[in-house]
Formats: C-alpha cells, sequence, structure tokens
C-alpha cells in the first residue's frame, strides 16, 4: 500500500512539474525528492529519510519532501519524527489533504 502511495506521488509530482522549470533551489530539493521516492521504492529508507531532510534543508517549502520524510521515517518505525513531519507539512499546506490522511 504503501509503494502504491509512493508511486502515486512521484507521477503526481511529475505531472506538476512538466512544462515548469523549477529554478535553482527549488530544482535541487527536487531532484533529491524524487531520488529519495526511488530510494523507498527499494525500501532503502534510511538514504531516502537523508534524502528528504537535505531537500527540506534545501527548500524549507517542498511540501513533498515532508510528506516524503513521514512515510520514510513511518516505515523506519520513527512514529514520533514521522507525526512530526506530517505535522508540519499540514502547518505549511494547511490546504493540502496529504498530511491529514497520513496522521
Amino acid at each position: 500500500m504503501l509503494q502504491k502511495k509512493i508511486v502515486i506521488l512521484v507521477l503526481l509530482i511529475i505531472f506538476l512539474t512538466a512544462g515548469s522549470q523549477p529554478a535553482g533551489a527549488a530544482q535541487e530539493a527536487m531532484q533529491k525528492i524524487i531520488a529519495g521516492y526511488n530510494l523507498t521504492l527499494q525500501e532503502k529508507h534510511e538514504e531516502a529519510a537523508k534524502l528528504f531532510e537535505q531537500a527540506i534543508k534545501i527548500d524549507p517549502m517542498a511540501f513533498n519532501g515532508y510528506t516524503a520524510l513521514g512515510y520514510a521515517l513511518f516505515e523506519l518505525k520513527k512514529y514520533d519524527q514521522a507525526i512530526e513531519a506530517f505535522f508540519k507539512a499540514k502547518e505549511l499546506f494547511p490546504h493540502r489533504p496529504e498530511p491529514y490522511n497520513d496522521l
């Protein structure tokens, strides 16, 4: 089920960024998020979490970075940290449904 969500998120990112080229930091953050999703699909959650954290440091408004970090931390059984990541996504993007679904 988690892998299905991740695949959907990756496709959504690709769809939303197609036709627009994020500049500088946002582009670098997005590259790390996509690389992290690929690691998650390989069940390399620790490595993926590190990439998601790097992406968030590069672009603190990278919504997908917070939700993906939450998923990776959940898979690592770091539930408190996962909840923090989802709450941060909810705080920054209250109009998006994903963090509410994941809590």
